[in-house]
């Protein structure tokens, strides 16, 4: 590492679906004389065939200058309010679930305490679901194909909208691209063949394969190639195990377009012997399969009419202290929890954003390190959690799915599960990636149903509330009836 008082040169190694969202993130935020060089990797891994799926109000967009309206009309994206799950609670079973803010409260009593007590009251504790369906509005907007970008007036139902962008990685990655301004990045090709190490547990240089040496004073690395030639004092521990997951690999493609294709929001589908993700984009849909050695026979996934369908072997693993020295491990070269919920482009945008709110840094960056380090490990926490969740309360009783119960549970989700199931309150932690409203719509549409209502619900006069309840229901019925139908791409015009 050279002894720049700022940073002049960061490098950064992997794939252009990996490389370019945390690129084009540091360039809105280091100073013009900190160049940057990307080093694309000529790998096709699995994952440069995969969808993100983020919020649409995710940090990431306003940090990086992206103006979603110029996102969907340069690229093949549009746009979903959450996904659709099919078979998790058995077979023909299905579930929307999403982003959708909070619910109205009553008297200061959440609408889901409320309708427990009235489930309770019938003594079948069961109908909490059903009682609570008419006020979930990104429900009832999926099931009649509407969609409406949220109001901006604080307190409108439609703030219970969370409008989340679809788009392939690879297409993400070339919109980046086409937004770089040429002077500030060094793009090149290559693979790495070899590390140069310094004292004070740093990398000197990056040696790629046809000769040419990368020096800097920041290395990213977004492969692995760069952690494993490294032998550094800091960060050698082994990949961590999150999960004994039964699905070993992981298979995606694309399927274009059909003729009246009317599937807007992505759909998670439990099968036997795996989980198959699409993700619908004006062009087609995107096939992200994790499925066991045989499971894809058992499924016919093989048989899945995609083109450029490719196959990687899969594990969900976490890598301790994935910034040592002078060098961070970002996407799955510091974890992977696979496809589902788009975890592993979610937490990429958050690894960038960590990082780049701790530039610009100085020659020492022991202090950046350790901060990053620990926010990392609690966006981890978090996103494994909502990952793990549907996982370990599914229903189904295939061996696979039967096995994904049977796991320990991360103590923060089972400190979570705990309490809901206990009195219906939900355990936050700091900086919370999942609203509250999708957590509880989650426990409740698994089946994990609390065993009491909050006492605050028993002083309710619960005549009185028909009503009420009533109205309110009928109010998010007629703002559906209202809103336009969901075409993709969808327009960010309110």
């Amino acid at each position: 590492m050279t002894d720049h008082p700022h940073l002049a040169k960061i490098a950064l190694f992997g794939t252009s679906a990996d490389v370019w969202p945390v690129a084009a993130l540091l360039a809105c935020s280091l100073p013009e004389q900190t160049k940057l060089t990307i080093v694309e990797t000529s790998g096709s891994g699995s994952g440069t065939n995969g969808a993100m799926v983020v919020p649409a109000a995710h940090r990431y967009f306003e940090r990086s200058q992206i103006d979603i309206a110029d996102l969907l009309k340069r690229s093949d994206a549009s746009v979903g309010i959450g996904i659709t799950h099919l078979g998790w609670l058995g077979a023909g079973s299905e579930l929307f679930l999403g982003p959708s803010g909070s619910m109205p409260k009553i008297n200061g009593v959440p609408l889901h305490q409320i309708m427990l007590r009235a489930a309770m009251l019938h003594d079948d504790r069961r109908r909490l679901a059903h009682l609570l369906e008419p006020f979930r509005l990104p429900s009832r907007a999926a099931a009649a194909g509407k969609l409406s970008w949220p109001a901006g007036e604080a307190g409108s139902p439609k703030q219970m909208l969370g409008p989340q962008i679809q788009i392939g990685v690879a297409a993400f990655a070339e919109y980046l691209r086409g937004r770089s301004t040429r002077d500030r990045f060094e793009t090149l090709q290559g693979i790495a063949s070899a590390v140069a190490t310094g004292g004070e547990n740093t990398v000197r240089s990056v040696l790629l394969e046809d000769g040419r040496e990368i020096a800097a004073d920041i290395f990213i690395d977004l492969s692995g190639e760069i952690s494993d030639f490294a032998v550094l004092e800091q960060g050698t521990q082994p990949k961590q195990s999150v999960f004994e997951f039964p699905f070993s690999q992981l298979r995606s493609g694309f399927i274009p377009a059909a003729e009246g294709q009317r599937s807007f929001n992505p759909a998670a589908e439990a099968i036997e012997g795996g989980l198959i993700m699409r993700t619908t984009l004006p062009s087609g849909t995107i096939i992200e399969a994790l499925v066991s050695e045989t499971g894809h026979e058992a499924a016919g996934i093989g048989n899945l009419p995609a083109s450029d369908m490719t196959c990687a072997d899969f594990r969900m693993f976490s890598t301790a202290d994935p910034w040592s020295g002078n060098l961070v491990r970002m996407g799955t070269a510091a974890c992977a929890l696979g496809p589902y919920h788009s975890a592993d482009r979610l937490l990429l945008l958050e690894q960038a954003l960590h990082f780049a709110e701790l530039l610009p840094a100085s020659a020492n960056m022991a202090a950046e390190a350790q901060a990053y380090n620990a926010r990392q490990a609690a966006s981890f926490s978090q996103v494994r959690d909502r990952v793990l969740a549907p996982f370990l309360l599914n229903h189904r009783t295939d061996a696979a799915w039967t096995a994904c119960r049977e796991v320990d549970v991360p103590g923060s989700l089972r400190i979570r599960m705990d309490q809901f199931a206990a009195r219906g309150r939900l355990v936050t932690f700091e900086h919370e990636i999942t609203d509250e409203q999708e957590w509880i719509d989650l426990f409740i549409g698994f089946g994990l149903i609390p065993d009491r209502c909050d006492p605050l619900a028993l002083t309710l006069d619960m005549q009185k509330l028909v009503p009420v309840l009533g109205r309110i229901a009928s109010d998010l019925g007629a703002i559906v009836a209202a809103m336009p139908d969901h075409k993709a791409p969808f327009r960010a015009q309110g």
